[in-house]
């Protein structure tokens, strides 16, 4: 298996023509309702210096992770946590179900989006002294939240999180009678709103839509349907992902009743991040994993807080029974998240290779056959990906792409006809173009369209065997009517996952 970039044709493109002084883009995310100017720059950079070379933009990738991993680190050690308690947090963050597809697939701003803001935060981990120290630390953090909101503008989530910061330390400095350790938390609030207001000017110079009238961010949706539905979502994923912060977290709640717990501003601090990251995404239409790397850095700093915590009570004999429990049961359930995230990165690797197998054999026979049927459903984004590749990226204009509808039949030949089939297909899993069920009937409508006669000119096929542990499936017994709970799936999936490309070649009429 190996990384491509079938799902980023529309990046590369737009890389190409920034490369060129064609900065239109901006015009046409203007309809979408998004500005976005440095997400763009990134892969621009990137492409100018590597080209079309999959494996360069992963590198990249995974620098923006090593550099997440450090800061988040780092701002443990700066915070007070020993080294020990760092490096868990570490360990519980590199190993976390979010950061496969946010390393396995472009045009995910979330990498470049939280170390922006990481950085940005970073100073304000102690105490600030000194008038010109505070006003240097505005300036750095208004600057990287800045151009964190030019890279994704779910960034402003930075301003309530901020004002959740403050009240938390204004709270806690009335407690114990020293006003000046909540100070610094009033410059982060100023920063972060002054970067958001500054965006928000910038925006309004290009755009003319609201957030709501966006073709794309009028998936943005405040109503209690909307935000139930969301709920329960997220709870899957929270308890595929996170499943093992609930017991690991007795010893604090037991620490805090004793009111000698450790780390309480990190546990606060982080506890507040986690939530606000969290509800910014219940109004949006999409539940997706990747959306979940700022939750993984909340839940593996509190993680670390609590392993920590844990420990101390064992090395002290305080309660250790209580503390034994807490960490069997923990280290149990976060030993099942492994194999979840092992099968969703071999499935995404075996995505992207399937993909670009079947995109390198249309390219090569598109001089002959230039009318490509693409057999799903409905017009996705693999239809747009293949008709963005073979017509903008490698510049075969007269290539017209189509999709597949089987109440008007085929066109006559010469045609190419691509069609995907998959096997077994999680559902809390990485991204797919496909779905199971849809694709296996309009397989079938295509079958009995061409007849028995056509035969295959190409096919690839990747499978693996999953291994997969199917923790959310437990809350089913609540919500049974709910389209996962609905579907049978064993609690541990061994089956064989499949996924790959038939393309048949239709000849013309021989006497056209």
């Amino acid at each position: 298996a190996e990384f491509g970039l079938f799902d980023d044709g529309e990046t590369l493109r737009v890389a190409e023509d920034i490369q060129n002084g064609d900065w239109s883009v901006l015009a046409k995310e203007a309809a979408r309702g998004r500005f976005r100017p440095v997400y763009w720059i990134q892969y621009a950079h990137i492409y100018a210096l590597v080209g079309v070379q999959p494996t360069w933009f992963f590198l990249w990738n995974t620098l923006l992770f090593m550099a997440i991993t450090a800061l988040t680190i780092h701002i443990v050690r700066r915070i007070g946590g020993g080294v020990v308690q760092a490096a868990a947090t570490g360990l519980l963050l590199v190993l976390a179900g979010p950061l496969v597809e946010n390393i396995y697939t472009l045009s995910k701003p979330e990498l470049l989006q939280i170390l922006l803001i990481l950085a940005a935060v970073t100073p304000f981990t102690r105490i600030i002294r000194g008038r010109r120290n505070r006003v240097l630390a505005a300036i750095w953090a208004t600057l990287f939240i800045f151009v964190a909101t030019l890279t994704k503008e779910t960034s402003v989530i930075m301003v309530p999180i901020s004002a959740a910061w403050l009240l938390a330390a204004l709270a806690s400095a009335r407690r114990e009678g020293r006003r000046g350790r909540a100070t610094r938390w009033e410059t982060l609030l100023m920063a972060s709103s002054v970067a958001t207001l500054a965006y928000l000017a910038l925006r309004s110079q290009f755009l003319e839509v609201s957030l709501s009238e966006g073709s794309y961010t009028n998936n943005l949706e405040l109503s209690v349907a909307r935000l139930i539905d969301s709920t329960v979502r997220w709870s899957g994923w929270l308890v595929r992902d996170f499943a093992w912060l609930a017991p690991l977290l007795l010893i604090p709640i037991l620490d805090l009743v004793d009111r000698k717990l450790e780390h309480s501003r990190l546990l606060a601090g982080s506890a507040i991040w986690t939530v606000a990251w969290i509800l910014i995404y219940l109004p949006w239409e999409f539940t997706v994993e990747y959306y979940m790397l700022p939750v993984a850095i909340g839940v593996s700093i509190i993680g670390g807080a609590a392993l920590n915590s844990t420990v101390t009570r064992i090395r002290e004999k305080r309660r250790s029974a209580w503390a034994w429990l807490s960490l069997g049961l923990a280290s149990i359930l976060w030993l099942t998240t492994l194999p979840n995230n092992y099968s969703n990165a071999r499935q995404q690797l075996a995505v992207d290779t399937s993909n670009a197998r079947m995109l390198e054999y249309l390219v090569l026979q598109v001089d002959d056959v230039q009318d490509v049927i693409v057999n799903i459903q409905y017009e996705n984004e693999y239809v747009y990906e293949v008709r963005t590749y073979l017509q903008e990226v490698w510049g075969l204009q007269g290539t017209s792409v189509e999709v597949f509808s089987p109440g008007e039949g085929l066109a006559p030949g010469p045609l190419l006809v691509a069609s995907p089939f998959v096997l077994h297909q999680p559902l809390l899993a990485v991204r797919m173009g496909v779905v199971e069920s849809t694709q296996s009937e309009w397989n079938q409508s295509l079958a009995e369209t061409m007849g028995s006669q056509t035969e295959i000119a190409f096919e690839w096929e990747e499978s693996f065997g999953l291994v997969l542990i199917d923790l959310p499936r437990l809350l089913c017994a609540a919500l049974p009517d709910r389209g996962y709970c609905a579907a049978e799936r064993p609690f541990i999936d061994t089956r064989e996952f499949s996924y790959g490309w038939k393309i048949y070649e239709l000849p013309g009429d021989p006497g056209g």
